[in-house]
């Protein structure tokens, strides 16, 4: 099993506020301090999702307790240090960093919509967090002193890791930096009203009390997701567009959406679980099927801007930024940057493998679109050099001994602090 976090009782803040009536008795003792069952059952429903499930839920609640125990061993030793000190000013600035990473990755509106949901303020919310914060300033206040400056990784411990672990180094992949024009396949009006219709339809059976997984399976055009009850994962709320997030975001567990367009079509979303920024969803998807005239129309317009860049009257840039329908990159001059080979559409590939550094291609069909490639560079992959991740590998052993080094500290403490764990 993965090493969970090291500061486990300090749940990002969100996360924990999103948390409906926990119970609270007295789960474990050290010393005078008391672990609570809300703060296990706090630490559980932040990690649970970032766990695989053939992880039980005993055994992770049983993981999370020791590393709770751990933490607050840590933190009655650094009290015991009488040179160990923690400001009000430390605190609040800390409180701060903390509550200024939640605006931003949720939208102060968002933020303050959940605060009120949990019957609570900015102010109340600090009151409620202000001890875990000062706990775990402590805990990094007795490493900084007592545990780091026993680690060090010298070049030659570097190097022979390197040298003993090359073998499992993954090579690094053939990359292309390349720029394209993209003319997508535009669903005609009437392409989007029969998907709509479908959609509508499909809502209104879920309305009526049809089973959701059910229906995904029978209809949802997303093949891979049908297969297990429209089951598509966990995904960022950062990954998903603007106005699908205004829609998932305000789901509760067991709800579902309204359809809401898409690029490629129609979904209705079901929330399965949601924890900070990350939902595990379910969708029906309905997807726009456009017509021969549609394709036709997206062809002749790459095969018109292909012939203007052939002329050499217009730049690739202009015309990028004029025709492109790729958003994120058509201000770029269509740059999608360094991109894996085995990344790429296989017919945007074969098409590439043929190029010379600064060619354009002709129009390339994929699923996304028609494609006018300019491959801007190329370079070969292979086994990386010691040079290139020397960096990397240094941090890692560092990291691995920093926390063998916590480890065994924590079962020096458990020697001499009192610990005591009520079984229920």
């Amino acid at each position: 099993m993965r090493k969970l976090a090291l500061f486990i009782f300090l749940i990002p803040i969100i996360a924990s506020a999103q948390q409906k009536k926990l119970v609270d008795k007295v789960i474990a003792k050290v010393d005078g301090e008391v672990i609570l069952q809300s703060d296990l059952d706090q630490a559980f429903a932040f990690y649970r999702m970032q766990f695989p499930p053939n992880i039980s839920d005993q055994e992770l609640k049983k993981k999370i307790l020791n590393e709770l125990i751990n933490e607050k061993l840590l933190y009655v030793e650094a009290k015991r240090d009488t040179t160990i000190k923690v400001t009000d000013e430390e605190v609040e600035k800390y409180l701060d960093q903390q509550i200024e990473n939640m605006k931003k990755q949720m939208g102060e509106k968002a933020f303050e919509e959940n605060l009120k949901k949990e019957g609570l303020t900015e102010a109340t919310l600090r009151r409620k967090y202000r001890k875990n914060v000062r706990e775990q300033l402590y805990v990094q206040k007795l490493i900084e002193k007592k545990i780091k400056p026993l680690i060090s990784v010298s070049p030659d411990e570097v190097k022979k890791f390197y040298e003993t672990h090359l073998d499992s180094i993954p090579p690094k992949p053939d990359m292309v930096r390349i720029a394209h024009i993209l003319i997508r396949i535009k669903p005609s009006p009437e392409v989007v009203s029969e998907a709509k219709r479908k959609a509508d339809a499909l809502y209104k059976k879920l309305k009526s009390g049809a089973s959701f997984e059910d229906l995904a399976s029978k209809y949802s055009d997303d093949l891979q997701s049908a297969a297990n009850g429209g089951d598509i994962g966990v995904v960022k709320k950062t990954d998903l567009p603007e106005n699908i997030r205004k829609v998932v975001v305000p789901l509760e567990p067991g709800e579902y959406c309204q359809p809401v367009q898409g690029e490629y079509g129609f979904h209705i979303f079901k929330m399965v679980e949601k924890q900070n920024d990350l939902y595990h969803l379910r969708q029906i998807f309905v997807q726009f099927r456009p017509t021969k005239q549609d394709t036709l129309r997206a062809k002749q317009l790459a095969e018109k801007i292909y012939k203007m860049l052939k002329s050499g009257k217009y730049t690739f840039d202009q015309l990028a930024a004029k025709y492109s329908d790729d958003l994120d990159t058509k201000d770029l001059g269509g740059d999608l940057g360094w991109i894996p080979v085995n990344n790429l559409p296989p017919k945007m590939r074969a098409v590439i493998d043929t190029m010379k550094v600064g060619e354009i291609s002709a129009p390339v069909l994929t699923q996304f679109g028609y494609h006018i490639i300019k491959l801007i560079d190329r370079k070969k992959g292979g086994r990386p050099s010691f040079d290139e991740i020397q960096p990397q590998l240094t941090q890692i052993l560092y990291q691995r001994k920093l926390q063998q080094a916590i480890d065994d500290y924590v079962k020096k403490l458990k020697k001499k602090i009192y610990v005591k764990v009520y079984t229920s």
